[in-house]
């Protein structure tokens, strides 16, 4: 499944870069509950964790973000024997702009197993939520900028 979108950010572009390379910052593109921890410089694991009725599901991953030509390349994996995998790959630019930046991002989503099968009728939603979860990125960006200036 292909992504891409664009967001204005009140913050410049070297803020927005910092931001993310932060677990705060980074924690925020994942469910409520999840782990999220720096292993190494711009990269990070984490564990989704999701409660059943059942049971609960922990979902291991890695979270990398490297520069790459004139961006960044923003990689997610995450893999369960069970439910199956995916893969979030996408080159993110922080353009500056007067007040500000604009992020763009582009690339891609791939699942195997179980969760290609749930994605398969939910590509729509699957872009609404990486949408949703750039703009609290966003929002969590400005919201330290200005406190940090203030």
């Amino acid at each position: 499944m292909n992504l891409n979108g664009t967001l204005g950010l009140a913050v410049r572009p070297d803020v927005a870069v910092a931001g993310f390379h932060e677990a705060d910052t980074l924690a925020t593109f994942l469910p409520g509950g999840s782990e999220l921890t720096r292993t190494g410089d711009g990269t990070f694991g984490f564990v989704i964790i999701k409660e059943t009725k059942l049971i609960t599901l922990r979902l291991p991953g890695t979270l990398t973000v490297i520069p790459e030509g004139s961006g960044y390349r923003f990689a997610a994996k995450a893999r369960h024997m069970m439910a199956g995998g995916a893969i979030l790959s996408l080159f993110l630019t922080f353009a500056p702009k007067q007040d500000g930046c604009t992020l763009s991002y582009d690339g891609t989503l791939e699942t195997t197993g179980l969760v290609d099968r749930l994605m398969r009728d939910r590509e729509d939603q699957a872009r609404h939520m990486v949408r949703d979860r750039f703009a609290a990125v966003k929002h969590r960006l400005e919201v330290l900028s200005r406190t940090r200036t203030a």
